[in-house]
C-alpha cells in the first residue's frame, strides 16, 4: 500500500482540522487510502465532514478527476481547484473537520502533506 502522511491536527475557535495525503496510480490505489484511513483511523469516521479528492494522469495524458461534495457544501471541489492550482497530479487529499467555517486551513494541511511527498 502506497504511504499516507497525515498533516499535523489544527485547531481554530474549538474546530479541529486534519489532513491526509497519498501518491496514488489508480482508481484502485485511491479505494485502497479511503478503506484504508475508514478501517485504521476511528477519528476519520466520526468527524462532522470528511471529503476528499483525486486528480489522476491516466494512459495517453487523459486526466481522471474526481472528488467528494461533502453533503453538498461544495467542498470536494474546493480541495479539487487547489490541487489542480497546485498541479497536485496523482495524489488524493483527504480531509476531515468537525466544522464547516472556511476552506482556508483544509488547504494549508494539504499543501503542508504534499510538500512531504516532493
Amino acid at each position: 500500500m502506497t504511504p499516507i502522511t497525515e498533516s499535523r491536527e489544527q485547531k481554530d475557535n474549538g474546530n479541529v482540522f486534519n489532513g491526509y495525503c497519498a501518491r496514488v496510480t489508480d482508481v484502485q490505489d485511491m479505494s485502497q487510502v479511503i478503506t484504508y484511513l475508514v478501517s485504521n483511523k476511528p477519528d476519520v469516521t466520526k468527524t462532522s465532514h470528511v471529503i476528499y479528492a483525486c486528480w489522476l494522469k491516466g494512459t495517453r495524458g487523459k486526466i481522471l478527476e474526481n472528488f467528494d461534495p461533502d453533503r453538498g457544501c461544495g467542498n470536494g471541489h474546493e480541495l479539487l481547484q487547489m490541487m489542480r492550482a497546485h498541479n497536485m497530479v496523482n495524489i488524493i487529499c483527504i480531509a476531515k473537520h468537525m466544522c464547516n467555517i472556511g476552506f482556508r486551513h483544509i488547504n494549508e494541511l494539504f499543501l503542508r502533506a504534499y510538500n512531504v511527498h516532493q
